[in-house]
């Protein structure tokens, strides 16, 4: 199950460089520091690095790398469509070479914000679908488990059987012998001199064999 812990702790950390990415836009356009910027870049940079490593972990499921391949060109629009010409124009805002209404402009089209909750649909669904995948795992394993105890028992219960059957077996097979050798001992006693069957190659067989 570590594969599909990693598989969701990446989910998460995905939907926070987004998170980081839009942060940072966002300072920068309302303060104008370049240094408002680092959390948009790393958040961009570690996304593009981690949605890799996501994308080669579900490999073997190829309805959820369609999925991150969504989720990444829907991020790739967001900066292109959103971000870079936001942050252009904040640059110029600050520098008072445009009027702060054309930035207003560009946020009440709403491109945005439609592209990022796009995005958060998708990585539910991808978080959903992965946890079902994880339930069901969890269910064959916990089917394999059962179906092995159960093998176990069977298996037990048969060797119990077969020893208690050999048990049952040897202990008529020297009762009868040792009836065997006290019924001579009692013929013998009333001067009845029959030898007895010796059967086997045990201690009681020897006794008899001394006994005749």
């Amino acid at each position: 199950f570590e594969h599909d812990l990693q598989v969701l702790q990446n989910a998460q950390i995905l939907q926070k460089y987004i998170v980081d990415a839009e942060t940072g836009q966002r300072g920068f356009i309302i303060v104008g520091e370049e240094s408002f910027l680092e959390p948009y870049y790393s958040g961009i940079s570690g996304f593009n690095e981690l949605v890799k490593i996501e994308k080669h972990l579900v490999s073997g499921n190829p309805s959820q790398v369609e999925k991150l391949d969504v989720i990444e060109r829907l991020f790739k629009n967001w900066n292109k469509k959103a971000a870079i010409p936001e942050i252009e124009l904040a640059r110029q805002y600050h520098k008072e070479d445009i009027n702060f209404s054309k930035i207003e402009d560009q946020l009440k089209t709403g491109t945005g914000k439609n592209i990022l909750d796009q995005i958060r649909i998708e990585f539910n669904e991808f978080i959903q679908i992965e946890n079902d995948l994880k339930d069901k795992r969890f269910e064959t394993v916990e089917m394999i488990k059962r179906s092995s105890e159960i093998n176990i028992a069977i298996f037990v219960s048969i060797a119990s059987i077969v020893g208690i059957s050999i048990a049952i077996t040897l202990s008529h097979s020297i009762n009868k012998s040792l009836k065997m050798l006290i019924l001579g001992t009692e013929r013998f006693g009333k001067g009845e001199f029959e030898p007895i069957p010796v059967t086997g190659d045990d201690e009681i067989s020897d006794l008899s064999g001394s006994f005749n």
